[in-house]
């Protein structure tokens, strides 16, 4: 006699996905880069990820700081750039400008060391 079965079957798709994580260790690296990958193509199941190392920073997104000239605001992105820790950094002033500053080592101090 022939059993019939109703299936449910999970359907890996392949697709490689981009995505930046700023975090203290690389399994948490690992754990929140599927979690965004999930987030950006729900519709595909993340696995196999690598990880490539960009640089590291005391700043991160949130942190009040003062630039030289444009005054305090806060980090809105943190985008590292080429190699030597070189960061691009995006911050909303207290004055409502927003800025993108390149080269943050001389212009960005967090607000706490000020």
């Amino acid at each position: 006699m022939t059993s019939y079965f109703n299936a449910t079957v999970v359907v890996v798709q392949t697709k490689t996905v981009r995505v930046q994580v700023a975090v203290e260790t690389e399994a948490e690296a690992i754990e929140q880069a599927r979690a965004v990958a999930q987030l950006k193509e729900p519709g595909f199941s993340a696995r196999d990820v690598k990880l490539e190392f960009v640089g590291e920073s005391t700043l991160e997104v949130g942190t009040r700081v003062v630039h030289t000239i444009f005054g305090g605001g806060e980090i809105e992105a943190l985008t590292p750039v080429g190699g030597d820790n070189a960061f691009r950094v995006t911050v909303r002033f207290d004055t409502g400008d927003t800025k993108t500053i390149h080269g943050t080592k001389h212009y960005l101090r967090p607000e706490d060391l000020t």
